[in-house]
């Protein structure tokens, strides 16, 4: 499975902005939440179903990998022409997990916003 080219900024500030336009995005795609308990709300509901999806993260890759190698075909068969797994099992995990990585972002981002938590306090966050 090709992997695609990282995105690389030159600069902090450019990570930064990037950081932004991709969670401005992200929180126009979701209903806006006016209320601290709404924004709370998608955070929680986002661990939630973290929780459900991965309860324990090891076990969860584990079973991901496990079905990715079950999709490889048996190379002892000459018949088939084909040797990778179905890389669509292990695009489709991410997936899943980004799409609830970005709930969770998109509730903090509106916490941050009803606080008026500053630009600083982003960028350090983004480092870690």
């Amino acid at each position: 499975m090709p992997a695609g080219r990282p995105i690389i900024h030159t600069t902090p500030q450019a990570k930064l902005r990037a950081a932004r336009e991709k969670r401005v995005t992200i929180t126009l795609a979701i209903d806006v939440s006016v209320t601290l308990s709404d924004c709370l709300e998608i955070v929680i509901e986002a661990k939630n179903e973290l929780v459900v999806l991965a309860s324990t993260p090891v076990v969860y890759v584990e079973a991901v990998l496990h079905k990715y190698i079950a999709s490889v075909p048996d190379h002892n068969n000459l018949s088939i022409s084909s040797k990778d797994g179905d890389a669509s099992i292990i695009e489709d995990a991410i997936q899943a997990v980004k799409s609830i990585h970005e709930k969770a972002h998109c509730g903090q981002d509106k916490i941050w916003e009803m606080c008026r938590v500053c630009d600083e306090w982003r960028a350090a966050d983004e480092v870690c």
